[in-house]
């Protein structure tokens, strides 16, 4: 082997020697890189949390436990910044800078519970804010649910009325009178369901505008309207036409006299002070103009039949009827020599003439006589009811 072929196995081996040194280092290297990946990592030393003692025995496996659970702390979300306060886009707060649904949708507000009990009873209300600053909640409620009494001092049966609770401290606590009374006037004593709605004056609704309260209710599935001036004294129902500035009733007479025996056609409009134009016509009503068809035979010491009381129950109702009352409920059924004529029975048919009239604005007469139990019945107090039917 000469020289220069010594000095080149030389160099070779040399290179092949460096690449599997290199190698070598390269696999401990990696070796080192898994085991340091497959070793726990353990917390440095702490002396307030010094390591678990080490175990001697051999793992043993058992179950493994999830982590307890650790409530965040409550966070209050600050008060949304006021149109203007922020760089950008205004966020959309309301006009007294109270937050808005768009600050609730994204998150810069939270509903919450900031007085447990204002003092309204479970009910449906509408509340308003008066010229005064007062606020004044509309509450449908009941005595079963807030003690309530109607006008005539009666408690009232469940749903209820509308009835009034009052705030000054800006709606925190409301009170309402002790105890709490129907807002509605009643025609009369007792109060009565039909023609009060006493018993269901529900989901009440108000409105104020330019000095006049407006409030519906629902009653048995049909809305009710009642108007005032104040919020406290509302407009009967079913409402009646006054005269401006006189309170009464507004009254038409035909300029002609109308003919018995037929079909007469009705309707109203109403005249808007504020507006200054008509409203639109009410539902067109008919009657037809006749006189009564009385039974005669009460001449002087002739006795009172039966037809004669029937007569007068069917023209009352008619009456009735015509003035948008309610029937009246009568006591016995009339049979003609099995039924005996009683005092009730003509007291009850003044009463509804009587109701008839406070309806019409009539002024009429109607028995000035009063009729008590065991007293004798004329043929006089039966020729008084004709005549009062006539007026009315």
């Amino acid at each position: 082997m000469t020289r220069d072929q010594d000095q080149g196995y030389t160099r070779r081996l040399a290179l092949l020697v460096g690449l599997s040194l290199i190698g070598l280092v390269g696999l401990v290297s990696v070796g080192l890189y898994l085991a340091m990946l497959r070793r726990p990592v353990t917390a440095p030393d702490d002396p307030g949390n010094p390591p678990p003692p080490t175990a001697s025995a051999p793992p043993v496996a058992s179950a493994v436990l999830p982590p307890t659970w650790t409530p965040l702390p409550l966070v209050i979300l600050p008060s949304p910044t006021p149109v203007g306060g922020e760089t950008g886009a205004a966020r959309p707060t309301s006009p007294e800078g109270h937050p808005s649904l768009a600050d609730y949708w994204e998150g810069r507000a939270q509903f919450r519970v900031d007085v447990p009990d204002t003092g309204l009873p479970m009910g449906e209300s509408d509340t308003i804010v008066m010229p005064n600053g007062e606020l004044w909640s509309y509450v449908h409620a009941s005595d079963r649910s807030a003690g309530v009494r109607d006008r005539c001092g009666a408690p009232v049966e469940f749903p209820g009325c509308v009835v009034i609770y009052r705030s000054v401290d800006g709606g925190r606590t409301f009170r309402h009178d002790t105890p709490p009374v129907c807002l509605f006037e009643c025609r009369r004593c007792p109060c009565d369901s039909q023609n009060d709605h006493i018993d269901q004056q529900q989901y009440p609704r108000v409105g104020y505008d330019r000095g006049r309260f407006t409030l519906v209710y629902e009653y048995r599935a049909r809305l009710m309207l009642r108007r005032s001036s104040d919020g406290l004294v509302w407009s009967a129902f079913p409402p009646r036409g006054l005269a401006p500035g006189t309170g009464r009733l507004v009254r038409y007479t035909p300029i002609s006299t109308l003919g018995l025996g037929d079909d007469w056609h009705w309707t109203v409009r109403a005249w808007d002070t504020v507006s200054g134009d008509y409203g639109a016509s009410a539902t067109a009503r008919r009657f037809l103009l006749a006189n009564a068809a009385w039974t005669l035979g009460l001449a002087g010491g002739a006795e009172i039949r039966a037809i004669h009381l029937t007569e007068l129950r069917t023209e009352a109702n008619r009456a009735r009827l015509f003035r948008g009352l309610d029937v009246a409920s009568w006591t016995d059924t009339i049979t003609p020599r099995v039924t005996p004529i009683r005092a009730i029975h003509f007291t009850e048919l003044r009463q509804a003439l009587q109701e008839v009239a406070a309806t019409s604005g009539s002024t009429v007469t109607i028995g000035a006589e009063p009729i008590q139990p065991g007293s004798d019945i004329r043929a006089t107090h039966l020729l008084e009811l004709r005549t009062a039917l006539g007026g009315l």
